[in-house]
C-alpha cells in the first residue's frame, strides 16, 4: 500500500487496530477457522486476522488479506 496507494496505509492501520480492540475486547465472539483458531475479518480492506485464545488471552497467528488462499492458511494452522 506504501508505495502505489500511500493514502490506504492509515485505512489499514485504522482496520487493525479496530479488530485488535474488538478481539480483545470479546475474543469469543467471532466463529472459529480451524480447530482452536477464530477469525475476524477487517471491515474495510478485507484482511483475516485469525487468532487463538490462550488463558483467556487472543494471539495473532496471521493477518493476510481475504483473496489469498485460505486453503494455505488452513493447511500451516493444522
Amino acid at each position: 500500500y506504501l508505495t502505489h496507494r500511500p493514502h490506504l496505509v492509515d485505512v489499514f492501520q485504522t482496520d487493525i487496530d479496530e479488530a485488535l480492540a474488538a478481539i480483545g475486547a470479546t475474543p469469543l465472539a467471532w466463529a472459529k477457522y480451524a480447530r482452536d483458531v477464530r477469525r475476524y475479518i477487517t471491515r474495510r480492506l478485507l484482511y483475516n486476522i485469525l487468532y487463538a485464545i490462550d488463558d483467556g488471552v487472543a494471539r495473532v497467528l496471521v493477518i493476510a488479506h481475504h483473496r489469498r488462499d485460505p486453503g494455505l492458511l488452513k493447511t500451516r494452522l493444522l
